[in-house]
């Protein structure tokens, strides 16, 4: 049986080979099959994958313009992981000017896709007005939605929000979890925060032993707060017995990443000969860095060797 095409004019029914209506004349106007619609969208899919892949080529080479126009490409063709990239980059400036309200803009319609990332980084905005104003109700709605997908971002600053109450009440056994979800997947500040929550006793029994090897874990990676913690477990003897060799490196590594309270701390063992020799050059060093930094403690210890 052959194909027909029925005229849109005089409703005559037509040989597929014509395209001319053969009683009024009419043009033959061809609607797109599905075939046709699905070809134009795998086209288009191509396309965004295409600038995105681009994208992240030259970001990787820190070609920030080039990057910035390509993820933005993708993003205007509606690839969701492109308007995360753009967003991210009109944030931090990167490649274009500085704007956090089209930054928003594009984490908003890339969260609209459901994209885990965005929602989380919606969430952020909303929490800190950054790019929009403050909304705490929203920011639980958006960190919630990514925290349920299992992203450890989001697990960890929604868990910040019920330990400090942002957006909702104070419940530290709900923060104590959400901590403890994304230190399993190996993010380093939940690590250190649930090693708070245990050595505080805040959202679960106080466990100053589990507290010690929390801050240990983060400690491995550098994170600056988890050194001094650690630090600390080894002076005073908290979870472990009194090292003063070992809490001297440990504050030794967060005073090098800059941190005040740590620079005291070692600078105090540099003049007391705690875990280490007898130094009162290097002491007073490390009082000024702290000093400068406007540590108190230092400041006092550099007035009372008169400094």
């Amino acid at each position: 049986m052959n194909m027909v095409w029925v005229c849109c004019m005089c409703s005559t029914s037509n040989d597929d080979s014509k395209e001319i209506c053969t009683v009024c004349d009419a043009q033959r106007i061809r609607t797109r099959t599905f075939d046709d619609i699905a070809e134009k969208n795998k086209a288009k899919i191509d396309e965004r994958n295409k600038y995105y892949s681009w994208g992240v080529t030259m970001l990787s080479q820190r070609k920030y313009a080039e990057a910035f126009q390509a993820f933005k490409a993708s993003a205007d063709l509606g690839h969701a992981a492109g308007m995360d990239e753009t967003a991210k980059m009109y944030f931090a400036g990167r490649g274009t000017p500085q704007n956090p309200k089209a930054g928003f803009v594009y984490f908003r319609e890339a969260s609209r896709e459901g994209y885990t990332p965005s929602e989380y980084n919606l969430g952020s905005c909303y929490l800190h007005g950054k790019g929009t104003e403050e909304n705490h109700a929203l920011a639980i709605e958006y960190l919630k939605r990514a925290s349920d997908k299992s992203y450890p971002l989001a697990q960890l600053e929604l868990g910040n929000c019920y330990f400090y109450g942002f957006g909702t009440d104070i419940d530290y056994p709900k923060a104590f979890r959400l901590y403890s979800q994304a230190a399993a997947s190996g993010n380093v500040r939940a690590i250190y925060n649930r090693g708070y929550c245990y050595e505080m006793g805040k959202g679960t029994q106080k466990n100053e032993v589990q507290a010690f090897a929390d801050y240990r874990r983060a400690a491995e990676r550098n994170y600056k707060l988890a050194l001094y913690a650690a630090g600390n477990c080894c002076f005073y003897g908290r979870g472990t017995a009194i090292n003063y060799k070992t809490a001297v490196s440990y504050y030794k590594r967060a005073s090098e990443l800059g941190m005040d309270t740590a620079q005291y701390r070692y600078a105090m063992c540099l003049e007391k000969g705690m875990g280490t020799p007898v130094d009162l050059i290097e002491a007073v060093n490390w009082y000024r860095k702290a000093s400068e930094s406007g540590n108190e403690m230092a400041k006092k210890e550099l007035a009372r060797l008169g400094m």
